[in-house]
């Protein structure tokens, strides 16, 4: 199963096709999710540079809050290992 498809309310519980939920694989998708996310954001706030230098310094500011943002993001998958199944 995709993490595309949609969730299923069956039996009190829920479930990715006849799959019951498991909290790992939602975790993973999630976290997969974030770091595409604040990596897509970190590449179109970076291409600002050439667009907007009088801006220069408020980009690099946003850009090490991304990062710094981010970095928490893998620590805490790092240091929680039973939360995603590693």
């Amino acid at each position: 199963m995709t993490p595309s498809q949609t969730f299923k309310k069956r039996g009190g519980f829920m479930e990715f096709g006849n799959k019951p939920f498991d909290k790992q694989f939602v975790a993973n998708i999630t976290y997969e999710n974030i770091i595409k996310a604040f990596d897509r954001s970190i590449t179109i706030t970076a291409s600002r540079l050439a667009d907007r230098p009088d801006a220069g310094e408020e980009i690099l500011q946003t850009l090490d809050i991304l990062n710094r943002w981010k970095k928490i993001n893998e620590d805490f998958r790092l240091h929680n290992p039973e939360l995603f199944g590693d």
